[in-house]
């Protein structure tokens, strides 16, 4: 049985499982799908009175027009890309566009387009939100290396005599980004003495004590010493609760008194 398309185009068009649309030189909806219709949710008759450039996302207006003109010029033949189309609700739908510039018999363009619309807005969003995610991960670690860095800073008094201020709490992560910090700093300085100032910090437990011990020992092996200043008096019984050992450790009341020892020691060195 031979069937004659032509006396089918219309339901062809209206069956079509994608958005459909015909559209006149001016951008006019000529003819629309009940694809469409369902996507845009609006009626035929309610998109015959809107050109294709009223349901556009005002950022896509000025491009869509201008490849529309080209199209209609026949400097281009096909126009495709993702875009954004504005449903009765008020909301803006991710689409999928083809639009395909009408041509007579001898190939050249006599208005309009058969434009081909099909929904991709679950995909295009799960897209942005992975996007959103991605981004917001790279910015919290970019934040948090930062902070790393602010928090344990190593800063020098004189060429050889370093101080490392430190705040808030120390975690085992944090202790371990300390120690290699410390070491690093005074490896490439040659300095002599490191500051521990534990001023700030707010609690000292086991893991902060065997933070300060690995720190002593390790820093006796580059030929230097630590000097631990900042204790409080709760500190102190902490420290002596946890059977801390602290020989290796020169200890001092205030950072101040630390800078003077450590000073102090630099001119008798001389």
């Amino acid at each position: 049985m031979t069937v004659d398309l032509a006396q089918h185009q219309d339901a062809i068009f209206d069956q079509a499982p994608f958005g459909l649309g015909l559209l006149g030189p001016q951008g006019h909806f000529l003819r629309t799908n009940a694809a469409l219709h369902s996507l845009l949710g609006r009626s035929g008759a309610e998109l015959a009175e809107l050109r294709f450039a009223e349901l556009t996302h005002p950022e896509e207006a000025a491009a869509d027009s201008e490849a529309f003109q080209s199209m209609l010029l026949g400097q281009s033949r096909l126009f495709q890309r993702e875009k954004r189309y504005r449903h009765a609700d008020g909301r803006y739908l991710w689409v999928w566009v083809t639009a395909l510039a009408l041509l007579d018999p001898e190939s050249r363009v006599f208005g309009g387009s058969l434009t081909y619309v099909i929904d991709i807005n679950s995909r295009k969003e799960a897209e942005l939100a992975l996007r959103q995610k991605v981004e917001t991960e790279a910015r919290l670690r970019a934040q948090e290396a930062l902070l790393d860095e602010l928090s344990t800073p190593l800063i020098p008094i004189t060429d050889k005599v370093m101080v490392m201020p430190l705040i808030g709490r120390i975690e085992p992560a944090r202790a371990e980004r300390i120690l290699h910090t410390l070491l690093d700093g005074i490896a490439q300085a040659r300095a002599h003495t490191a500051i521990i100032d534990i001023t700030g910090v707010r609690q000292v437990d086991a893991g902060v004590a065997d933070m300060l011990m690995k720190a002593a020992r390790a820093v006796r092996l580059l030929g230097a010493q630590v000097i631990l200043t900042g204790i409080r008096a709760e500190m102190a019984l902490t420290l002596v609760s946890l059977s801390a050992d602290m020989s290796g450790l020169v200890t001092r009341g205030t950072l101040q008194s630390g800078i003077a020892y450590a000073l102090g020691n630099a001119v008798s060195a001389h």
